[in-house]
């Protein structure tokens, strides 16, 4: 890792995925890994850590490329509301994606789920204080940049 480089922790779970059959489950998994393995695909050199699914419907990956950061939250819930069939649109998956941007202090080269320092810290405690409706929010460590990125994200949503 380079020292004082930024990077970007995504972190996500599946919203309703308790609601889910047996069979969705597994349906959901595929679409997950399969957007995983697009991002690679787009990103060869821009991935520090390769996402991973937890607890069947939680997800997390590290970008050495946080500019990147947007759009791998969006090919992650594009591939969820259009990969998965549904009856009705309003019941579509979706994910809530926190993005988490800043230094990294420890990151072991094969489990990103291991790693800690403020872009990880960043990204947990958005999640966590995602509320509602809420489905994308990237912090950073400059709130101006904050405060603009959450009206991207709200027009996302909208």
């Amino acid at each position: 890792m380079r020292k004082n480089a930024l990077y970007a922790v995504v972190t996500g779970d599946i919203v309703g995925s308790s609601k889910l059959t047996t069979s969705q489950r597994r349906c959901l998994l595929l679409v997950l890994k399969s957007s995983f393995t697009t991002i690679k695909n787009l990103l060869p050199d821009g991935i520090r850590a390769p996402f991973e699914i937890h607890r069947g419907d939680s997800f997390q990956g590290v970008l050495s490329r946080p500019d990147a950061a947007l759009r791998v939250a969006i090919a992650i819930r594009t591939s969820l509301r259009h990969g998965f069939e549904t009856k009705q649109r309003r019941h579509a998956l979706d994910a809530r994606i926190a993005v988490g941007i800043g230094r990294i202090d420890f990151l072991p080269a094969s489990r990103g789920s291991e790693g800690d320092g403020e872009a990880f810290r960043r990204s947990g405690q958005t999640l966590d204080e995602m509320k509602g409706d809420q489905r994308l929010l990237i912090r950073t460590p400059w709130q101006e940049v904050d405060g603009e990125l959450d009206a991207a994200c709200a027009l996302l949503d909208a």
